[in-house]
């Protein structure tokens, strides 16, 4: 008889102790979600560039940097300026977090407009005051066929490809393969189109 109860009361206290650990485990499993939910431990990113687009309906805008083009979204947590300051060419500061794989907006400081910056005489022949950018390089290959040459950049060693057209400024005939050329150009529909090709400065010396 005492061997049976002895039995039964030690049933009863693995009984305790497991529902007791159970508990346990229950409260550290309500604690670790409650920190993961915590938004504030998010990092907040700045990103600098000029709107490309932007999308109310879509609550999206384009922004380009000097680096890459992002896709920023707007949500309910976004502070934003009026939409009439959020105007393709419009210079920003963007605030954002990463959720999932969306770079969501928290705020967006907006700068002079690069319209602002390249109206009027200082639009002349300043390249970088106009949306321009420059390579120095040798021409590898010129395709007048197709409108374009390869250039292999005196700086990085890198090749580009360049658009020219009926616009851009060039004497054809002194524009070769293994010419060093100096290359204004702008990026249109990810394309970079010249502006201007001139010999440089090193060649004409020549």
């Amino acid at each position: 008889m005492k061997l049976r109860n002895v039995f039964f009361t030690s049933i009863a206290c693995s009984v305790l102790v497991f529902a007791a650990g159970n508990n346990n485990n229950n409260n550290d499993m309500y604690d670790t979600s409650d920190q993961g939910s915590n938004g504030s431990m998010m990092d907040t990113m700045v990103l600098s560039g000029t709107i490309q687009q932007y999308n109310e309906k879509d609550s999206m805008l384009i922004l380009e940097s000097e680096t890459a083009t992002d896709t920023l979204y707007i949500s309910e947590i976004s502070q934003i300026p009026p939409k009439d300051q959020l105007k393709k060419g419009t210079s920003i500061n963007a605030r954002y977090i990463i959720q999932g794989d969306r770079k969501i907006v928290v705020s967006i400081e907006t700068a002079e407009p690069t319209s602002y910056k390249t109206s009027g005489k200082t639009n002349g022949s300043n390249g970088s005051r106009n949306g321009e950018k420059m390579i120095s390089g040798t021409i590898e290959q010129f395709n007048r066929t197709d409108s374009m040459l390869v250039i292999r950049s005196d700086s990085d060693d890198d090749r580009d490809t360049v658009y020219f057209d009926k616009n851009t400024k060039m004497n054809k005939d002194d524009i070769k393969k293994g010419e060093q050329v100096d290359i204004k150009y702008k990026k249109m529909d990810d394309k970079k189109v010249a502006t201007k090709i001139t010999k440089s400065a090193a060649n004409r010396k020549q």
